[in-house]
């Protein structure tokens, strides 16, 4: 069950939706074929891939804003990006900058992109790294990042403030609890960004940033998190409020939760008007000999409430705990993903060597009790995340891990986990399975062009769920069948002859109408997916029902796909991989486990080249 199907590319199905279709286009009881639906945010140019160019794109991560929009943000490589010069010899500039896109949902058409700007133009080793993104839902978005912006070869951690539409706010004033209060670049120009990190000559990385709430005075808080001197995962508190035109943004407490952190990468979840959960990976070493670390938090004041090594490391038994993500499921009850790794790749910085399998725990976000586990969860095991969404007819909210190919070779696709009253997870790896994209690489031209420093490198990707289609119960509308959307981020070269990896937008019907019925094809462009009433399918298809006849997914109105292997009544398009990879190709979606190589075999045989593209062609 490949994510590049032949015809129809049938990976899963989905089923029935949420809340009655009105409009009379939309038959009762209906059986819909549905595709995920693909829009190109950025096109790369083509250029050498090296040791400190970028790869493209890089850590994209999106945020829903309101009317409908999408803020992505993303590291953006040189030639595409303004990249000023060094200010010295000494600084070796590190090619890119932060970009952002604004992606508009339309009622009756397709998503589109509305407006793409540069927010950063610095300078020095790496001039805006790991940017992460948050918004009170109004007229800003606070965006965490790490820069060189003050010292050409050491990472501080900032805070910038952009509007609606992805533009620098420039009307700002800062408080930071180091006394950074106003920031200059090595060029003695004044920055609108906040110092919020120690601010001590050590390098800081990996942020994170959320939204928490608006209080009584009208203040917005936010949590953001860091690593700092690959030793100490930080969380710490923000506020922002108004005055005139101006932003008055306060840096309000810092928690060290997690040491040693060397690879910390702190991942945080709000969980309610006061608390959150944060985690991150504990030891000295890569990958960490003691586990995935989670405190909860305090987020008036930083304090922490409880701790807890959620997933151990048995080193003496080549178990190694690395690469959480948390999310909050509601009910007192926190997702946190986890890969386990043998620990094979140490030697070179963990990468592509080690067998990797990704884990799934529910726990309780306040006690840290683990509640259950599942493995193998991903349809692909290395840098898999998790997140939560609404998932088919019923209002259910489920775990959602996201996977995606590391080498290029393959695609990506998110597996859906039900999660029961008491955190019991089930996980359907033939009906639950949703396509996402037909391309997709999380790892091997980073590593070939990220500076992190040495010769490391990774892509992490990001999918939001349940967010409102526009054109639910439209008869006009672009998938009016559907309610709600899981959006991923993906970078993925564009075709056979690009170098550098491009990125894209996937919009997965994840939530329905309880009056129909929806089997999935596979992925492809927006274009391609028009306006009006999804096609109805008449009798059996390749491909089954998402959910099958779990009454979580498809409560009542849901059937069950009684006789796979028939043939569907919609031609679909298809999307052949890299080397004509298609459905009987190891690069499958379905296949989750320990599996190491992710396809390094295979490029091997072409002398591990940089050109893993995708030739899309249309049939």
């Amino acid at each position: 069950m490949s994510l590049k199907s032949k015809s129809t590319r049938g990976l899963i199905g989905l089923l029935a939706g949420l809340g009655v279709v009105t409009v009379a286009s939309v038959a009762d009881a209906a059986t819909v074929q549905l595709s995920t639906g693909v829009l190109l945010v950025k096109q790369s140019s083509n250029g050498t891939v090296k040791r400190g160019t970028g790869a493209g794109i890089l850590m994209p991560r999106l945020e829903t804003l309101p009317n409908n929009k999408i803020l992505a943000i993303w590291m953006d490589s040189a030639p595409d990006s303004d990249v000023p010069p060094p200010n010295s010899g000494t600084n070796n500039n590190g090619y890119w900058e932060g970009k952002t896109a604004l992606i508009q949902l339309n009622a009756e058409a397709p998503p589109a992109i509305s407006n793409t700007q540069q927010i950063s133009h610095f300078d020095g080793d790496r001039p805006f790294n790991h940017p992460r993104l948050a918004s009170a839902g109004g007229d800003y978005e606070v965006v965490a990042f790490a820069s060189t912006i003050e010292q050409g070869d050491t990472t501080n951690e900032y805070v910038m403030l952009l509007d609606s539409s992805g533009n620098v706010i420039t009307d700002i004033k800062g408080k930071s609890l180091n006394g950074d209060n106003q920031v200059y670049d090595d060029k003695n120009q004044l920055q609108p960004v906040l110092n919020v990190g120690q601010n001590d000559g050590d390098n800081h990385g990996a942020s994170e940033m959320l939204y928490i709430g608006k209080d009584a005075n009208g203040v917005d808080h936010f949590i953001g998190g860091y690593l700092h001197n690959n030793n100490d995962s930080y969380a710490f508190g923000l506020s922002v409020s108004k005055t005139g035109t101006t932003y008055n943004i306060t840096q309000d407490w810092e928690t060290n939760y997690a040491t040693p952190a060397n690879i910390g990468r702190p991942t945080i979840t709000v969980t309610g008007p006061t608390t959150a959960t944060a985690c991150a990976a504990k030891g000295n070493n890569r990958p960490p000999e003691v586990g995935i670390k989670c405190v909860a938090l305090d987020t008036t004041t930083g304090k922490i409430l409880n701790k807890a090594i959620v997933a151990p490391s048995q080193p003496d038994n080549h178990v190694y705990m690395n690469q959480p993500t948390v999310t909050y499921l509601g009910n007192g009850t926190c997702a946190l993903g986890v890969v386990m790794s043998d620990g094979s790749g140490r030697n070179r910085n963990g990468h592509f060597l080690a067998a990797n399998t990704s884990m799934a725990y529910t726990i309780d976000c306040n006690t840290l009790q683990i509640k259950n586990t599942q493995t193998g969860v991903a349809p692909f095991q290395r840098h898999s995340i998790i997140t939560q969404s609404l998932f088919g007819n019923q209002g259910q909210t489920f775990i959602g891990s996201l996977g995606c190919s590391s080498t290029g070779a393959g695609g990506a696709g998110l597996q859906l986990i039900g999660v029961d009253s008491n955190g019991m997870m089930s996980v359907d790896k033939v009906n639950n399975m949703m396509p996402v994209m037909w391309q997709c690489d999380t790892a091997w031209l980073s590593y070939k062009g990220l500076r992190n420093p040495r010769d490391q490198g990774r892509d992490f990707l990001h999918t939001v769920g349940s967010i409102p289609n526009p054109g639910f119960q439209d008869p006009k509308g672009w998938m009016p069948e559907v309610s709600h959307f899981a959006v991923s981020l993906v970078p993925a070269v564009q075709n056979q002859t690009a170098t550098r990896n491009s990125l894209y937008a996937s919009f997965v019907p994840i939530a329905w109408d309880k009056n129909v019925t929806v089997v999935m094809s596979g992925a492809v462009d927006v274009s391609e997916i028009p306006a009006g009433p999804s096609q109805q399918v008449n009798g059996p298809t390749n491909n089954p029902v998402v959910g099958g006849s779990d009454g979580n997914v498809n409560g009542t109105a849901g059937v069950t796909a009684t006789n796979p292997g028939g043939v569907s009544t919609s031609p679909g398009t298809s999307h052949r991989g890299w080397l004509n990879m298609d459905g009987s190709s190891g690069c499958s979606v379905s296949a989750v486990g320990s599996n190491g190589a992710e396809g390094l075999e295979g490029l091997a045989l072409v002398g591990l080249g940089l050109a893993v593209a995708a030739s899309r062609r249309r049939r």
